[in-house]
């Protein structure tokens, strides 16, 4: 592995590594099961901006769900 391939970068909230057979791969900080992979860092950049904003809305019905059933009590 050369040392940029063994460099690891940031974006948005993800931890970037480049693959050493070419690519990128970019696992979410808080959440290691959110997972991206692309080719390139144009492709990288939309596809974990777009998993950014679903884990959001995500996280926000989950806590929308708990405050309902919470008031239900």
């Amino acid at each position: 592995m050369t040392a940029l391939t063994a460099e690891r970068r940031r974006i948005y909230e993800f931890t970037v590594e480049e693959l050493p057979g070419g690519g990128l791969r970019a696992v979410h900080d808080a959440d290691p099961a959110l997972l991206v992979e692309a080719k390139g860092w144009e492709a990288l950049d939309v596809e974990c901006m777009a998993a950014r904003i679903v884990r959001t809305w995500r996280l926000a019905d989950e806590r929308r769900e708990r405050k309902r059933r919470e008031s239900q009590l």
